[in-house]
């Protein structure tokens, strides 16, 4: 517990993680990964056909990418750094030891996966003719080095997950190639190139008047998604079995889905987007047919396509996230940033004289329910709040009413029992019965902030 809490209430910190991260994963997949290759693909068709009106387009279509690469995407990177670092500093302090060549490089590839999205958008106009093979290269090294920033990323968060023989070796090279990275990596690729397909299907439809350009555009990203979707069922599937079955079983927990649903949903979902291509790989003119009906069709149709994509990025993220309960890393570190190393020492220490920057180091009478609301906040704060306006199974205010404070001890000392995916307590008897004592208050409170807590921030 060596470092500041830092709280967010009414909202949760998680959920600050889980808003900033989605948005990011959606910018670098669809935009610089699958964005990247579908502008490439793009102007490689029209370079085959010398079709000057596709390549306007695709020099159009990578504007739109480029500006929300280098301005949201980039910001939105930042903010995970941010947010990451004040809600779990613990595990990223834990991740950058292990991992910290991995990022050097990726901040290496990052720099490039720059320089060469500015070369290929302000060089379009001028290399052209012979030149132009050279401009589509620089077109494929950026591709090539935006893929290569999510390999780097995405053995990092697989780790989260599946730690593997890092756990008893400590090689970081087992860290990084653990049993969800290939599997997750591959179904992230295809991913992404749904997902561009998507944005560029609605994009066409919606900027571009001529129906035949349309429909040639709609037939080279159609193939794209058609590739993608049969991909993205394969690698899923594969995803899917590759995760460690005491995980794979949180998944209806965390989706509140039965497996039937989740099935449907999922495999549906991938069906209609797989169908959707076919359509449109083989009568691209009844999608792009001018008319205010036909526009209606084609505008609804690839806004599913791209509906359904980005509802995938948020499922899988807010999946890995749920499933790696009761730990932020498996098998080494609780979700509250407890190490399981730790546990005895601290089950026989307290939490509290162990917690740095935490005004109350141990329990005094009269002050139980103060140092009850202090070991609140260093174990069970990062997940729940005490009133969440968003989500009630979060909300302990709503969930805690009728209970007493002999209950709320009992049910907490047994709680892993209980409720694998949840920590066990950590800490002395005394604590846990301060905490029991705080937690009983806890219905009666109007707000977070009367129960003598601050409204939010990072508390010392």
């Amino acid at each position: 517990m060596e470092f500041p809490v830092f709280t967010l209430d009414q909202f949760g910190s998680g959920s600050l993680i889980a808003l900033v991260a989605i948005v990011h994963v959606l910018i670098s997949h669809g935009a610089a990964v699958g964005g990247s290759i579908m502008v490439v693909a793009l102007e490689t068709y029209a370079m085959k056909h010398k079709d000057l009106e596709m390549d306007d387009f695709a020099h159009r279509l990578l504007k739109y990418f480029f500006v929300v690469t280098t301005a949201v995407g980039a910001l939105t990177g930042v903010g995970i750094w941010l947010t990451t670092g004040v809600v779990q500093p613990a595990a990223i302090g834990s991740m950058l030891r292990v991992f910290f060549w991995f990022w050097f490089t990726e901040w290496i590839v990052f720099v490039s996966e720059v320089v060469f999205i500015l070369l290929y958008y302000f060089t379009w106009p001028k290399l052209t003719g012979a030149k132009k093979v050279l401009h589509r290269n620089i077109g494929i090294a950026y591709a090539v080095s935006s893929w290569l920033t999510m390999t780097l990323i995405t053995g990092i968060l697989a780790f989260m997950l599946t730690p593997g023989a890092w756990l008893s070796d400590g090689s970081r090279w087992d860290a990084f190639f653990n049993p969800t990275y290939l599997p997750s990596l591959a179904f992230r690729t295809f991913l992404a190139l749904a997902l561009a397909s998507g944005f560029t299907m609605l994009y066409t439809q919606i900027t571009v008047r001529k129906a035949e350009l349309r429909a040639r555009v709609l037939g080279v990203a159609s193939r794209v998604l058609a590739g993608a979707g049969v991909m993205m069922f394969l690698t899923g599937y594969w995803y899917y079995q590759s995760v460690p079955g005491g995980a794979r079983a949180l998944i209806q927990w965390a989706t509140a889905l039965s497996p039937q649903q989740f099935d449907l949903i999922n495999y549906g979902g991938i069906f209609l987007v797989f169908l959707f291509a076919m359509v449109a790989i083989f009568y691209p003119m009844r999608l792009a047919a001018s008319g205010r009906i036909n526009r209606v069709i084609g505008v609804t149709a690839s806004l599913l396509v791209m509906a359904l994509a980005v509802f995938y990025v948020g499922e899988i993220e807010m999946v890995r996230e749920s499933i790696r309960k009761p730990y932020v890393i498996s098998g080494y570190m609780y979700a509250n940033g407890i190490r399981v190393s730790d546990v005895e020492r601290l089950n026989t220490e307290g939490i509290l004289p162990n917690a740095r920057f935490s005004p109350i180091q141990q329990v005094t009478p009269g002050q139980e329910i103060e140092a009850g609301r202090e070991v609140f906040r260093l174990e069970c704060q990062s997940c729940h709040v005490l009133h969440n306006f968003a989500r009630q199974r979060r909300d302990l205010a709503f969930r805690l009413q009728g209970w007493n404070e002999t209950t709320i001890y009992n049910y907490v000392k047994n709680l892993h029992q209980a409720r694998a995916f949840m920590p066990p307590f950590v800490g002395t008897d005394q604590e846990l019965r301060a905490l029991s004592k705080f937690l009983a208050t806890v219905p009666t409170q109007g707000t977070t902030a009367t129960a003598g807590s601050p409204a939010g921030g990072i508390h010392e």
